[in-house]
């Protein structure tokens, strides 16, 4: 974690990455906005239908977890503009390096929980393919802890 002012932080992330990586993360800003307001709709018709589907139980985590939960609001809540996207997509690309820095340092981690606790957006930046709530919770419950 950097200490001090991160802007220079965040001004490194910008000049060493791709355009296609820069790309990415915007795309990825985008998404963001979309993700939460689908899940917000999603979790509102399990909750009127009482089913507990993917989206109550993400939402549920997402609640639990303090940085999902702010995730959440301010994507929903923020009015989207350009500035404010590329502010997003830059922490998100950001955030991607220090995980991606966390697995080289710490490789035997349990990184399979990303599946559970990042939304889709996040886990593309890091090269993973999303999969449904319910599928990543029941492989972590099965994963071997070794």
């Amino acid at each position: 974690m950097p200490t001090g002012d991160v802007r220079a932080e965040l001004r490194r992330v910008v000049e060493e990455s791709t355009l296609e990586r820069l790309r990415a993360g915007w795309m990825a800003a985008v998404e963001r906005r979309g993700w939460a307001l689908n899940l917000c709709e999603e979790v509102e018709v399990e909750l009127a239908t009482g089913t507990l589907g993917d989206a109550v139980l993400q939402w549920m985590i997402a609640t639990a977890v303090g940085v999902m939960r702010m995730e959440i609001q301010s994507a929903v809540h923020e009015k989207p503009t350009p500035h404010g996207t590329a502010c997003t997509a830059v922490m998100l690309l950001w955030q991607a390096r220090q995980l991606t820095w966390l697995q080289s340092v710490e490789p035997d981690g349990l990184y399979h929980l990303f599946f559970a606790l990042l939304p889709p957006y996040v886990l593309r930046l890091l090269g993973l393919e999303p999969i449904g709530f319910v599928d990543a919770l029941k492989a972590i419950a099965t994963a071997d802890p070794a």
